[in-house]
């Protein structure tokens, strides 16, 4: 059940607040191209997002989120 809320919760709660976090990121840089396509393909960071925590925790817990005993 929590690997089920981890793999549905948090992709939507990266694109949902990712256009707001790129935004603020991308604050200090002039306005043109490259800021434009950074704000528009923020709601794809979910994807980088979802792999690097099934990367840390397959590294930090292959047993599982929750081991059974």
């Amino acid at each position: 059940m929590l690997g089920w809320i981890l793999l549905v919760w948090l992709p939507l709660m990266v694109e949902n607040s990712g256009p707001v976090a790129m935004g603020y990121v991308t604050m200090p840089l002039p306005d043109g191209v490259l800021k434009a396509n950074l704000i528009e393909t923020a709601p794809h960071l979910r994807l980088i997002t979802l792999g690097a925590v099934l990367l840390l925790v397959q590294r930090f817990s292959p047993k599982g989120l929750l081991p059974q005993k």
